[in-house]
């Protein structure tokens, strides 16, 4: 059986859907992976993303990206991350990749029993560090919701 591609993936696209305030963050570029937000109602072998691709600035400028969700790679989610952490922590200068690394790192090994263990890929478990990090989400599996209203199972 072949495995899902992480743009595939239903549960990472419900958890990309659901994070609507790093859907706000998106500006449409080349290159990136967006779904339908209608892809429940086409057969599963249907269900293909779509890598955005514009010949020109007034095609992207126009683009509805409402109708789209955005399927985020680990290099953009820890884009986001290293900004939030110039935002909230540093205020000036850069997170160094290796200070994301640890951070990651740091959060799963804290939270792997008890939380980070549900997910199954790494754009989940960035998703996840990226939400709680940055709006203090968490995922219960079907929504996010404010960290301090996790269930406990």
């Amino acid at each position: 059986m072949d495995s899902l591609r992480w743009y595939e993936d239903p549960i990472y696209i419900k958890m990309c859907e659901k994070a609507e305030e790093i859907q706000k963050l998106w500006k449409p570029f080349n290159g990136c992976y967006i779904i339908q937000k209608d892809y429940e109602q086409f057969p599963v072998e249907l269900r293909q993303p779509i890598v955005l691709h514009f010949c020109n600035d007034s095609i992207l400028v126009s683009f509805d990206k409402s109708l789209f969700i955005w399927l985020l790679r680990q290099d953009q989610l820890q884009e986001i991350y290293r900004d939030i952490r110039r935002d909230n922590v540093t205020g000036v200068g850069q997170e160094t990749l290796y200070s994301t690394i640890v951070s990651f790192y740091l959060w799963i090994k804290n939270n792997f029993i008890e939380y980070a263990g549900q997910f199954l890929s790494m754009e989940q478990l960035w998703l996840a560090f990226v939400m709680e990090e940055k709006f203090n989400k968490v995922w219960d599996g079907k929504k996010w919701l404010e960290k301090f209203c996790r269930r406990k199972n």
